[in-house]
């Protein structure tokens, strides 16, 4: 087995498929709301009503399909305090998004990421699964909420392991569950509700893109620690 550098991964015919590459709407059958078991245009409209400028960032977002149809009914609504930012490496997003000052998006990958304020609301749909270290991009996530904020993504944890290819999943779940932070067997979700400090103590070095498959049916990147 031979693991990638977070740099080498961008390049993966794995990483860079199009099936990441998702247009997943913002509601219904192929949604963010179905992958994440949330409304994100009712939370955001919540939250806009309470402050005065929300926060949203979404990591591997694909073609930003869903990005585009909250910023445009936000727009609709004249709720112009809502800012939204999108990360993906492949760059490939929607036609007529530049139309729309609230809306952000960055070729890049989340790993380069260097924020300059807090998110009201952090989403990841599937992106994890692409991610080399995924801890380090949890442990960012989390700590750029605000208090009253929300992290929300899919994750696999058999794809996290030691070098000797043993699972960490019992020993993450009891770091998270002593953090106070969910995560839903059955749907593969991690949800952490405001900003914590959290540390796995865990030396990332390197991934493995031949992974093979995860629950999800696609080709994932196995993560290793030390």
């Amino acid at each position: 087995m031979q693991l990638q550098g977070e740099q080498s991964l961008i390049w993966s015919t794995v990483v860079a498929n199009c099936r990441m590459n998702r247009e997943r709407g913002l509601l219904g059958v192929n949604s963010y709301e179905k992958e994440l078991k949330l409304n994100i245009l009712s939370f955001l409209e919540q939250k806009a009503e309470q402050k005065e400028i929300i926060y949203w960032l979404d990591i591997c977002c694909g073609t930003g399909k869903a990005l585009v149809e909250a910023a445009a009914s936000l727009q609709s609504k004249g709720i112009t305090n809502v800012k939204i930012e999108g990360w993906d490496v492949a760059g490939v997003f929607m036609n007529g998004h530049t139309s729309f000052s609230n809306l952000q998006f960055v070729t890049d990958t989340i790993t380069n990421w260097q924020p300059t304020y807090h998110y009201d609301l952090i989403t990841c749909v599937h992106g994890l699964h692409y991610i080399g270290d995924k801890l380090e991009v949890i442990q960012r996530c989390i700590s750029y909420l605000t208090k009253d904020g929300l992290f929300i993504g899919n994750l696999d944890l058999k794809n996290i392991k030691k070098l000797d290819g043993t699972n960490l999943e019992r020993q993450l779940r009891k770091t998270l569950q002593n953090c106070k932070i969910q995560y839903n067997l059955r749907h593969h979700l991690l949800t952490c509700e405001g900003k914590k400090q959290l540390k796995f103590d865990l030396q990332y070095v390197g991934a493995d893109d031949q992974a093979g498959k995860n629950y999800t049916g696609q080709e994932v990147v196995d993560s290793y620690y030390q």
